[in-house]
C-alpha cells in the first residue's frame, strides 16, 4: 500500500537538506564578497627616523604618528588587525644629521607589512614633517608618587610611603632631557585602600620620544586603624621671656584630645607632647591674649585642646 506519511517525510528531509546546503553556499558567497569588497580606510602610522649619527636620538615636533589613507581590501585590513603590524613611515637621514630637519611627506617612504596589499593614497592634514635630530642622553632622576583623594576617616598611615626603585634612568634627546628633574607616577586612589599592602604603579610617561628603563614602580603603604585618646594636665611651657619683664601665669596645663595610628597613640606619653606660648613678641607692660602653640608629632593630629588661648599680664 501506498505510504503518503513516509513519501511526505522523505520530501521534507530532502528540501531540507537542500535548503542547509544552499544557505550555507549562499553565507561562503557572502563573505568572500564582504572579505573582496575594495576599502578606503585611515590608518595612523608610526614615523621611524635613522640616521648613521652614533648615540643619537630625535624628537617630532607634533605626534610620532602621521594619518594616512589606504586603499586595500577588507581581508587585507582584517588581516593587518590580526597581526598587530601597522605601516611604518621610514625616514633615513645621511651625512651631517644634528639639528632641525625638515622632510617632505613621500609614499616611498611608507612600509607596509608583507602579508597584506595595501596602497597609500593620501596623507592627511600633513604635507611634510619637522623634527630634531639631537645627541642621546642618559639620565637617572627621581620618581615621586602622586596621589587622589584622601585616606578612609577610620584609618591612618603610620610610616612614610616608600618607593622603590627612587630613581629611574631615562634616555631620549638631550634637548628634551635637559629640563627633566624627576617623574611622577600615575595617580593612586587613597580612598580605596583598606590596609597596609604594595601596589605596582605606572610611571607617567612625559614625552614619547624619551625612554624609561623602568615603567613601574612599587609604592608600599603603612595604614592601620585610627584611634583617639585624651591627654589630661598636659604642661604648657612659656618660652622668649623678657627678662624686664614678669608675666602671669607663668604655668599653665591642657587637656588635648589627638588621633593617629593605633601602634604610636596608644604608647604616647604626656611628655611627648610639648605646648608651648611664645612670649617673643611682648616688649613692653600690658595685657595680651596668646595662642597655645601644638605639639608637632608625625602622622598624630591635635583634634582638641583646652585652652587654646591664653590671657598673658605683662608687668
Amino acid at each position: 500500500m501506498f505510504n503518503i506519511y513516509n513519501m511526505n517525510k522523505g520530501f521534507f528531509q530532502n528540501n531540507l537538506s537542500l535548503k542547509l546546503v544552499s544557505l550555507l553556499i549562499g553565507i561562503l558567497i557572502w563573505f568572500y564578497a564582504f572579505i573582496q569588497e575594495d576599502l578606503t580606510m585611515t590608518i595612523p602610522v608610526k614615523v621611524k627616523i635613522l640616521t648613521n649619527e652614533e648615540n643619537s636620538s630625535y624628537f617630532i615636533y607634533e605626534s610620532s604618528k602621521l594619518d594616512i589613507d589606504f586603499l586595500g581590501k577588507r581581508k587585507d585590513f582584517l588581516l593587518l588587525k590580526f597581526l598587530k603590524k601597522l605601516p611604518v613611515y621610514e625616514i633615513r637621514i645621511e651625512g651631517d644629521t644634528l639639528g632641525e630637519k625638515v622632510e617632505d611627506l613621500t609614499f616611498e617612504n611608507v612600509l607596509v607589512p608583507s602579508q597584506v596589499n595595501l596602497k597609500p593614497l593620501k596623507f592627511k592634514g600633513k604635507k611634510f614633517l619637522k623634527f630634531y635630530i639631537d645627541r642621546e642622553l642618559t639620565k637617572d632622576v627621581s620618581i615621586i608618587p602622586k596621589f587622589k583623594g584622601v585616606l578612609n576617616q577610620n584609618l591612618s598611615f603610620y610610616k612614610d610611603v616608600e618607593i622603590s626603585p627612587k630613581k629611574v634612568s631615562i634616555s631620549g634627546p638631550e634637548k628634551l632631557l635637559k629640563n627633566i628633574d624627576y617623574l611622577e607616577s600615575e595617580e593612586i586612589e587613597l580612598s580605596k585602600l583598606k590596609k597596609s599592602q604594595s601596589l605596582k604603579v605606572k610611571i607617567k610617561r612625559v614625552n614619547e620620544f624619551i625612554e624609561y628603563k623602568d615603567s613601574l614602580i612599587n609604592v608600599k603603604f603603612y595604614i592601620e586603624k585610627k584611634v583617639v585618646k585624651v591627654f589630661k594636665g598636659v604642661p604648657v611651657l612659656f618660652i622668649n621671656r623678657k627678662p624686664n619683664l614678669r608675666f602671669s601665669p607663668d604655668s599653665l596645663t591642657a587637656i588635648l584630645e589627638i588621633e593617629g595610628p593605633e601602634s604610636i597613640v596608644k604608647n604616647m606619653l604626656p611628655g611627648e607632647l610639648t605646648l608651648t606660648v611664645d612670649l617673643s613678641g611682648i616688649e613692653k607692660k600690658g595685657e595680651y591674649l596668646l595662642r597655645i602653640n601644638q605639639p608637632i608629632k608625625e602622622f598624630v593630629r591635635i583634634k582638641n585642646m583646652n585652652p587654646s588661648e591664653v590671657k598673658v599680664l605683662a608687668q
